[in-house]
């Protein structure tokens, strides 16, 4: 999912330098490359960018930043989707010699013109550089800024450096800000090891917060957007729920897979959640809402409240083709979640995602990223009454 930082160029290089453990553990998150991008005192845009093969070199990297303190941006990459070359790495050049551009997050705008590219590439060679080539000084204009937001949505987050040093963040109230800097997420890196007592708020707390993720901000998750998941959405989903005392917990009756995996086995059944909601109907075009808009985050945020209800209603509501070939294109745990997706065992996926939150953050990548959805029930499911694809489902988006 990548990780952008913005701030001055010493303190960026400060923080990953000095902070112990920092820079290793932002590299082990984002490997695919890391590139930077800032001004000169002659108006000279450099956007100097490696794929480096190890954390020495990530280090090497921040190193040769500028020691000063001109406004810099810092990109560290997580490939899903395009090559891991130095074309794909971030910045990507928007105006030669003018402006550049940096994103974290996740486009679906005709990514599947050449599948080597990024959805990044994709976004600005059909609509900014078109834009911006006629209008090149609209970037620091608000109303176009709002514009852009509105149509990337706010778990995108773009960065623009002028040739003159001006950096422009869109969607910067997603994001969080510490000490000067500003990072464009919490999940691509682990914030405690800068912000001491930083604790993100989950789905599973229950009390009162006090950690730095509720206390310093606004929002009540640092990485999503502030009203959708606000208290009183999460309240009114607790409320709506219709309690049956007595019921037993929802066992799994999907059809049976023959590849799970060493992975599943001792994970128990899924814990105690109901199975009849008022409101169902509302919830299962969150989720499929979710899957249009390649939405990984809300995704997770539905499993990890109703794994059951919601793996079953994908699996039910659709079949998943993977654009990607799990025996030879993805690593163990992935190639498992894709199998189990493909044979429709939700049962499998929801005992999965109970073994921690980054099992549930990779489930839903993959419903999301990995491959497209069709509205077709599987010969298993043609007795039951599938639910009906509020949304029409677009290709999978590939990340930046």
């Amino acid at each position: 999912m990548c990780l952008l930082i913005t701030g001055t160029s010493k303190q960026i290089r400060d923080t990953l330098l000095k902070t112990e453990g920092l820079a290793e553990d932002i590299y082990s998150h984002n490997s695919d490359g890391v590139g930077a991008m800032y001004a000169t005192a002659r108006h000279h845009l450099k956007t100097p960018k490696v794929v480096p093969s190890t954390v020495k070199q990530f280090i090497a990297f921040i190193k040769r930043l500028p020691n000063d303190d001109r406004p810099l941006a810092l990109h560290a990459r997580y490939k899903t989707h395009g090559h891991i070359d130095l074309e794909n790495c971030h910045p990507y050049i928007v105006l030669p010699g003018r402006l550049a551009m940096m994103h974290n997050g996740v486009l679906s705008h005709g990514n599947s013109a050449d599948s080597t590219k990024s959805d990044t590439w994709h976004y600005i060679q059909d609509y900014l550089h078109p834009m911006l080539d006629a209008y090149p000084h609209i970037v620091s204009n608000v109303g176009w800024q709002a514009l852009v937001e509105s149509d990337i949505g706010s778990s995108n987050k773009f960065a623009f450096m002028t040739d003159h040093g001006e950096l422009v963040v869109l969607n910067k109230q997603a994001g969080i800000e510490h000490d000067g800097l500003w990072f464009s997420n919490t999940y691509a890196w682990k914030p405690s090891l800068l912000i001491p007592g930083y604790a993100k708020p989950t789905r599973y707390w229950g009390g009162q917060n006090t950690g730095y993720g509720w206390a310093g901000h606004d929002r009540d998750f640092d990485d999503y957007d502030g009203t959708r998941y606000s208290n009183a959405w999460w309240n009114n989903r607790q409320q709506n729920k219709v309690v049956t005392l007595g019921k037993p917990a929802e066992t799994h009756t999907g059809p049976q897979s023959s590849v799970a995996t060493p992975l599943l086995e001792n994970l128990g059944s899924p814990s105690n959640e109901a199975t009849t909601y008022e409101d169902a109907a509302g919830y299962e075009e969150d989720i499929w809402q979710a899957v249009n808009d390649a939405d990984a985050d809300t995704m997770a945020d539905l499993i990890a409240e109703r794994p059951n209800f919601t793996l079953s209603t994908l699996v039910k509501g659709g079949s998943f083709v993977c654009s990607v070939n799990p025996d030879t294109d993805l690593g163990g745990r992935d190639a498992a979640i894709v199998k189990l997706l493909i044979a429709k065992d939700y049962g499998a996926l929801a005992r999965m995602s109970m073994v921690s939150d980054a099992s549930t953050q990779k489930i839903a990548e993959i419903i999301c990223w990995y491959g497209d959805w069709t509205d077709t029930p599987s010969a298993d499911d043609a007795d039951d009454t599938a639910p009906e694809l509020p949304f029409e489902v677009v290709t999978a988006a590939h990340a930046a």
